[in-house]
């Protein structure tokens, strides 16, 4: 990962582009033989670009051990700028877009108001016909706030239809916004989105979240299960009911996966995707903090 020079997250990298060129290839070899014989030679041949990308076996080294994940990467192909983060002079996230989009792939923007709330998201999805972003928006989402609490997301391209509504109580502070929501998110209701759960959608229905003592959402469950009269077979392992309780976690703030889900090859090292969508999901949040980013599921 690295960040620019107002500390913003701005490129998701992966290992072993040792040139610094946006790719892995042949090209890599020699700078990863020199990475691998002394860090300062590679330093100094390489300035711009991080010795520790060629640490492939995540010891915190470079050497022999890791020309073996090296040679499997160069021969399968992965590595390099994997997804570029775009920021305005308010250091608020405005686009996500994938380095070198292939067929499924799609770019994210996003808008805000004068209190850096998150108000749209527009997803665009890549055309392989014509190797560009399509023009036209896939999914278009609004946001609509009380204060800091988001309260409704509707569909932009289905003439500002609902598709989720959020339910607030008093916050931890005992009152209705003292402590910015945290710890009052009660319930969402949210519409059948993508003909439901079976066709590779989202199921329509009810759900309350429970909390931890720091006001974090701890768990989302289906209130038809609570009320149903065998409630011990529920399950809330189905596909909706975890996105709704991945949507919003710590401190009542919502979050989603947008880059973690978007085709990060598979040889990236699993530390660094773990460390990248760590990152995205500490930052994401509709209700934006400044230099917070934004990242959303394409639900």
């Amino acid at each position: 990962m690295r960040y620019d020079a107002d500390g913003n997250f701005a490129q998701v990298w992966a290992v072993a582009d040792m040139n610094c060129d946006g790719v892995l290839n042949f090209d890599d070899i020699d700078p990863f033989v020199t990475a691998m014989n002394s860090q300062a030679a590679y330093e100094a041949a390489y300035p711009n670009c991080e010795w520790l990308n060629g640490d492939l076996d995540g010891n915190g080294i470079v050497n022999f051990d890791d020309l073996d994940y090296f040679v499997a990467l160069l021969s399968n192909g992965g590595g390099g700028v994997q997804a570029l983060l775009s920021w305005d002079a308010e250091n608020r996230l405005v686009a996500y877009t994938p380095s070198f989009p292939q067929a499924g792939d799609q770019k994210v923007e996003f808008s805000y108001d004068y209190r850096n709330r998150r108000i749209a998201k527009l997803v665009y999805d890549w055309d392989t016909q014509t190797s560009d972003w399509s023009a036209t928006a896939t999914l278009h989402t609004k946001y609509v706030y009380d204060g800091r609490r988001l309260l409704l997301e509707l569909d932009g391209l289905n003439s500002d239809a609902i598709v989720r509504q959020y339910t607030w109580d008093l916050d931890l502070s005992g009152s209705r916004g003292s402590a910015g929501g945290i710890g009052g998110l009660l319930a969402v209701h949210q519409e059948e989105i993508g003909g439901g759960a079976g066709a590779g959608g989202l199921d329509a229905g009810d759900y309350v979240y429970t909390h931890d003592a720091n006001g974090n959402v701890a768990q989302a469950i289906a209130w038809a299960t609570i009320t149903s009269a065998k409630p011990r077979h529920r399950s809330t392992k189905t596909r909706t009911v975890r996105e709704i309780r991945c949507r919003i976690r710590c401190s009542n703030l919502p979050r989603d996966l947008a880059a973690c889900r978007s085709k990060i090859t598979p040889m990236m090292r699993t530390s660094v995707i773990a460390k990248t969508c760590e990152r995205i999901q500490i930052l994401a949040s509709p209700l934006m903090a400044r230099g917070w980013a934004l990242l959303d599921s394409n639900q």
